[in-house]
């Protein structure tokens, strides 16, 4: 994996004994993922469908110990791209959403994260909180995760 000037990781955190179901949408330019796999054993690929072994824009990344800061952090260290999506093994990504929220984030300075919906949580249309509005102290609670998208030079700066 080498840098992009406006690449697009997606860290998905993944427990070893989910490897066999894990289903990634197919490659798109400018989107790569790391799998991070918590508590490997032997080879850090193993278990994984061979179809999704051989896929270009996939590195796989065995992790000491678990858990989702452990893996958050670690993705933060290993990812290449300028941007980085937290995501989960058990997530349906849709790369349209992922690249759409980056060019938000990429296109206003201002802004070192930003948060999407996952579909599951989308609110319908019509609905107060179904267009951009800023986080706060009282409505980021609600937000996981996998529905943060951040810059990633702008958090290591912060440690």
């Amino acid at each position: 994996m080498s840098d992009s000037v406006d690449g697009l990781t997606v860290a998905i955190s993944a427990m070893t004994d989910r490897r066999a179901g894990l289903v990634l949408p197919p490659p798109c330019p400018g989107l790569r993922y790391l799998l991070l796999v918590q508590e490997a054993r032997g080879p850090a690929d193993a278990g994984f469908a061979p179809e999704l072994l051989a896929r270009d824009d996939l590195r796989i990344v065995p992790l000491p110990g678990r858990g989702l800061s452990n893996s958050r952090n670690a993705a933060l260290e290993l990812a290449e791209d300028p941007y980085l999506a937290f995501s989960d093994d058990d997530l349906a990504l849709e790369p349209r959403g992922l690249l759409l929220l980056r060019d938000v984030l990429r296109g206003d300075d201002r802004l070192d994260l930003v948060a999407g919906w996952r579909r599951e949580t989308l609110p319908p249309r019509g609905h107060r909180r179904h267009v951009l509005h800023r986080l706060s102290l009282y409505n980021s609670g609600r937000v996981c995760a996998p529905e943060f998208m951040v810059r990633r030079a702008a958090v290591r700066r912060r440690g």
